[in-house]
């Protein structure tokens, strides 16, 4: 069990890192355990940012290719809450899963 929490654990780090060194995503807070709570930036300025995520996340649900949580702050804050419970997902994943929901976003 150990390894397993290590190795999501690592996963989460990893996806953490990808989202930092990104100018088109931001991270909401620093990750507690195995959540990251980022949002996409929109190309667009004048678009509203909370809007523009729920958007996206509902595009992405319609798609039917992925299933990440959302969640707000009581701010009304609106965010993307990847939680890291697979255990067969790899790094190529999670990397595939950033460029296709640019993608989308596009």
């Amino acid at each position: 069990m150990t390894k397993y929490v290590d190795n999501q654990i690592e996963k989460r780090q990893y996806f953490r890192d990808l989202v930092v060194e990104h100018p088109r995503l931001n991270l909401v807070c620093e990750p507690e355990y195995l959540n990251v709570c980022f949002q996409v930036i929109p190309k667009n300025e004048s678009l509203e940012i909370d809007q523009f995520n729920i958007d996206l996340r509902f595009k992405m649900v319609k798609q039917g290719r992925f299933l990440v949580n959302f969640s707000s702050d009581k701010d009304g804050t609106f965010y993307f809450r990847l939680v890291f419970a697979n255990g067969v997902t790899e790094k190529e994943d999670i990397k595939y899963f950033i460029d296709e929901l640019l993608k989308l976003a596009d």
